[in-house]
């Protein structure tokens, strides 16, 4: 099963031709699923950007680094998903890591922060940043991520023309 994955890292953007965007990703790669991990929820609408994605698809929301305030700093700053009898590990920033994944377990560490897409296999775990999926930040392309879950984990980035 493929699932995509999308990071959203603060600042203002329409949402509809973004979710119109990830749908359509999804669509051209044929997601049996959707789902999402997500950081810096206050930075792009807070809450209620969580409860609107969450009528589309669950959602597992964990803290970014300028969730201080409101509802967004109670997030935890990690969380693990099981997807297809795989462990997800979900931490803002790869560099904050506080497991041994491969001794927990983990196939797949999913991080953010830096806003570039990368895919890693460290010591038998695949370490996936699916980049930022907008607005655009600095010269980074808008990205989303999959992870198709067979025998093991797989990550891939696309990017969005928004």
């Amino acid at each position: 099963m493929t699932y995509l994955l999308c990071l959203r890292n603060g600042g203002d953007v329409d949402w509809g031709d973004l979710g119109y965007a990830w749908v359509d990703a999804a669509g051209g790669f044929g997601c049996a699923a959707w789902g999402r991990a997500y950081s810096a929820c206050r930075g792009c609408g807070g809450v209620a950007i969580l409860d609107a994605l969450r009528e589309i698809a669950p959602v597992t929301a964990i803290r970014g680094n300028v969730d201080v305030a409101e509802a967004c700093a109670d997030l935890p700053a990690t969380d693990v998903v099981e997807l297809g009898g795989q462990l997800f590990y979900l931490v803002h920033s790869v560099h904050d890591l506080d497991i041994n994944a491969r001794a927990a377990g983990v196939a797949m560490v999913v991080s953010g922060h830096s806003h570039k897409a990368k895919v890693e296999v460290k010591d038998g775990v695949v370490y996936f940043n699916p980049g930022s999926a907008g607005p655009r930040r600095f010269s980074l392309p808008v990205t989303v991520g999959f992870v198709t879950v067979e025998d093991g984990v797989e990550a891939s980035v696309k990017e969005l023309f928004v």
